[in-house]
């Protein structure tokens, strides 16, 4: 399963907002009718939009979900990657810093060498970015890039220095 940030995003946004609803006396179906028109296909599925303005109506005050428990996980890693080696790597030149202009040309010649490399992958969109949290990684501007070309990321917990980056190229099978 990949972390989706920008579901979590999105998630998170609209619990706050149905939290909003329910202290300004605005109807669930009504705010329901809302979040339709503004998160599309993101939109908390009605069963949940009704689950948290009854918590809030009753009192809850926090926005963040409850820990459960999982289901355990049946699948190994390597039954999970298949691994071709490298598909893209570009030299720093000497004396350039890594800004978030220069990584998303990296990023643009990165996609161009999957479409022509890996036209499977490409096709299929089956593959993951892993990178870690360096600044150029996260910026806004490489970050909006990445949305707009439908690009999954594996996340990179933040200091994490006993977790290395992947350095290959994987698809999910």
């Amino acid at each position: 399963m990949v972390f989706d940030f920008y579901l979590f995003k999105k998630k998170i946004e609209q619990i706050t907002c149905i939290k909003f609803c329910v202290k300004n006396e605005i109807k669930c179906a009504d705010a329901l009718r809302m979040f339709t028109v503004a998160y599309e296909e993101a939109t908390l599925d009605r069963s949940n939009v009704y689950r948290w303005y009854k918590m809030f109506s009753e009192g809850r005050e926090d926005v963040n979900d409850e820990e459960r428990a999982r289901r355990p996980s049946t699948s190994t890693t390597d039954e999970k990657l298949n691994c071709r080696g490298v598909v893209h790597h570009e030299l720093l030149p000497q004396g350039r810093t890594v800004n978030k202009e220069y990584y998303l040309q990296v990023m643009r010649n990165m996609l161009e060498v999957i479409r022509q490399k890996r036209p499977d992958l490409w096709k299929n969109k089956n593959w993951l970015l892993h990178q870690d949290n360096a600044p150029a990684h996260t910026s806004l501007f490489v970050r909006d890039f990445l949305a707009k070309n439908n690009i999954l990321m594996m996340p990179q917990p933040p200091y994490s220095p006993d977790l290395t980056l992947l350095t290959f190229s994987c698809s999910l099978n």
